[in-house]
């Protein structure tokens, strides 16, 4: 009894702190300040969020606007019309 007791608070305080990575993780989101938009094109992202939502309005997306973006992993467009990608 007493080793399955140990055993679920070892349980619940690994569940908590890989909750609370998690939620460090979600907190790093994209800044307005972190997009350089010139005329309606993306022309850099400068933030190191891993998902970044991309704000309305663009026109297009230049081809090195997220090359130095190691830790993005997911990209969302607001756009009804989805921005062309510049080359």
């Amino acid at each position: 009894m007493k080793k399955m007791r140990k055993m679920k608070r070892k349980f619940a305080r690994a569940f908590a702190l890989a909750v609370l990575g998690m939620a460090a993780v979600w907190a790093v989101t994209a800044r307005q300040g972190d997009f350089e938009i010139k005329h309606g094109v993306l022309v850099k992202y400068r933030g190191n969020a891993a998902e970044v939502v991309v704000p309305a309005g663009l026109t297009a997306i230049g081809e090195r606007s997220f090359s130095e973006c190691d830790k993005l992993n997911a990209i969302t467009l607001q756009a009804l019309k989805p921005p062309v990608l510049t080359s």
